[in-house]
């Protein structure tokens, strides 16, 4: 996780009240050391099912016994400071294709940046294959202030040849040891099209579950010619697609209008949490000039995060009469 420090410190400065972060109460204290004790923190996820894609996907389904039986992938292969993690995103594409190709199993599995493929593009591609593979989204870095990636760009810099575990061996013992994992939107995105995960085994944050909802590929590989036999079986692969299709998608729990109404209960519903005089008009002034620095600089503002600033009074759009007249800043982050 990069500049969690730098954020800590951001939110804190702009007086936010309540914080949707994907990572639970046992990682806040880790990623939020000022904020833990001081804001709410609601749980969330990096993404959600977008109803229009599933709209979408539902009138052009192809069944997995009409699909070519490709393995496909895509994912960007991540710089060092990443950590062991982010090398699995495209450590698991390198090995599954490596070992589909010798049983003579197409696949459709790249890194290259000039493979990606973005828009509606993306789910006809995932229903080109009848399975895909993957991994948690997130990171095994903790670097509150970016010294961890300065210093491997350093290290990259004198010795360009470097690999990752002679990188790693340059670094503290603890630097690659933490476990910020997340279930990712392309999870959702592999549901909604009906598409096998083939997944490194991890929790997903409970959501999707192993043999169940996914295959499950052991973090050594030692178990990659099993699943790979598993695939000429499409019955197991639609049951697999079924459930985790009914489970997680029409359950309807996982979708963006119901990230929508946690916020408005955040906004409108939560008692305020009181803030020294003058909070409120010091964080508009905060975050008037921030806007003005990235304008004056040409960049765009900040995406993920959903701001806003504590009002000074005034009514809100709320009959209830147990409605705190001062709504809270919230503040969306899935780091």
């Amino acid at each position: 996780i990069a500049h969690s420090g730098i954020l800590d410190e951001w939110l804190f400065e702009l007086g936010v009240t309540d914080v949707f972060s994907n990572f639970d109460e046992s990682k806040r204290p880790l990623l939020y050391p000022i904020m833990a004790g001081r804001a709410r923190f609601h749980k969330c996820f990096t993404g959600y099912v977008d109803e229009g894609a599933a709209s979408r996907c539902s009138r052009t389904l192809v069944p997995l016994s009409r699909r070519p039986g490709e393995i496909v992938y895509r994912a960007t292969k991540l710089p060092y400071w990443f950590g062991s993690h982010g090398q699995l995103k495209h450590a698991v594409g390198a090995v599954m294709g490596q070992r589909a190709a010798a049983r003579r199993i197409p696949t459709d599995i790249s890194t290259r940046p000039e493979d990606t493929i973005v828009g509606d593009r993306w789910f006809d591609f995932l229903m080109s294959g009848g399975t895909i593979v993957g991994c948690e989204s997130g990171s095994s870095v903790l670097d509150r202030r970016g010294e961890i990636r300065a210093r491997i760009q350093a290290l990259l810099s004198e010795r360009p040849e470097l690999d990752f575990e002679a990188v790693s061996r340059e670094m503290p013992s603890w630097w690659d040891g933490y476990r910020f994992f997340a279930l990712s939107p392309r999870h959702f995105e592999a549901v909604i099209s009906r598409t096998c995960q083939i997944l490194v085994e991890g929790d997903y944050e409970g959501v999707l579950k192993p043999e169940r909802h996914y295959l499950s590929l052991k973090r050594d590989w030692s178990n990659v010619e099993d699943i790979l036999e598993q695939l000429a079986d499409v019955k197991l692969l639609e049951n697999v697609t079924a459930a985790a299709y009914e489970e997680i998608y029409a359950s309807g729990r996982f979708g963006y209008d119901t990230f929508a109404r946690e916020i408005e209960q955040a906004l409108f519903w939560y008692p305020p949490i009181r803030r020294p005089r003058g909070g409120a008009r010091r964080c508009l002034l905060w975050a008037a000039e921030k806007m003005a620095a990235r304008r004056a600089s040409g960049t765009s503002s900040v995406a993920g995060r959903l701001v806003r600033a504590p009002r000074s009074g005034g009514p809100r759009p709320c009959a209830s009469t147990s409605c705190s007249p001062t709504p809270p800043a919230v503040i969306k982050m899935s780091l």
